[in-house]
């Protein structure tokens, strides 16, 4: 079975190569698992897609059709697009800023076997609140000072079989048909009124919004894996 693991990027070459390694060095092949990688550069900058012609993972150019309507619309359509050009049979979205330990993809897999929506738990530098399931724990806020050996340790220690309900939306593992059928993300938040509006009141994010409607369509429950942990920067090119 092929899985394949899915990034944006936009405009910070630091999170480019932060990213690439990342996936490098924890993305491998496990068990029947055949894991891909690939980064999508979203109406990204010159500065990026010069140094991504260096890199090691394949970069694919995304274009919106207004590269200044709201980021959000924007991010929601680069990872559509993603997953619709994926050959692999199941999609693992990501951040720039996520960092990871070893194995941390195999319970996403295994609890998708079991008729799941698995999303890993993120561990966040305290840049914001945490959501559901989210801890906040500092291993660093930018790509120069990640602690991933202090991160790794911690999640060794600190992660435990089973799962929790619900949680945070991303990393997320989707089985790509699935995920088409179910009509994929909405193209920004849902406003009271309508769907990218950014004149209304905010009713609900897009993924959460998704989220539901995945699970109504396919019967597979959102579930946190409590042994795959993934760091989160926040906000990592927002803040360059």
């Amino acid at each position: 079975m092929k899985l394949e693991v899915i990034s944006l990027i936009f405009r910070s070459t630091k999170f480019l190569k932060f990213t690439e390694n990342q996936m490098l060095k924890y993305c491998k092949n496990f068990d029947d698992i055949e894991v891909s990688h690939r980064i999508i550069a979203n109406d990204a900058t010159k500065n990026v897609l010069e140094a991504a012609t260096d890199c090691s993972i394949p970069v694919w150019e995304f274009n919106n059709t207004n590269p200044n309507e709201y980021y959000i619309n924007r991010v929601y359509r680069a990872y559509n697009y993603g997953i619709k050009t994926s050959e692999a049979d199941l999609v693992c979205i990501v951040n720039s800023d996520n960092g990871y330990h070893e194995d941390w993809l195999l319970p996403l897999v295994e609890w998708h076997k079991k008729g799941y929506l698995p999303a890993s738990r993120l561990i966040e530098s305290g840049k914001m609140p945490s959501g559901t399931n989210g801890i906040t724990k500092y291993f660093g806020s930018s790509t120069e000072n990640y602690d991933e050996e202090g991160f790794k340790a911690w999640a060794k220690s600190y992660m435990s079989p089973g799962i929790l309900k619900g949680g945070l939306y991303m990393p997320a593992l989707f089985d790509k048909n699935e995920f088409l059928a179910a009509g994929m993300y909405p193209e920004g938040n849902i406003y009271n009124n309508g769907i990218g509006t950014c004149n209304g009141r905010v009713v609900i994010a897009g993924d959460a919004w998704f989220f539901k409607k995945f699970e109504k369509k396919t019967g597979r429950q959102h579930v946190t894996p409590s042994n795959s942990l993934v760091y989160h920067i926040q906000e990592g090119e927002k803040d360059e």
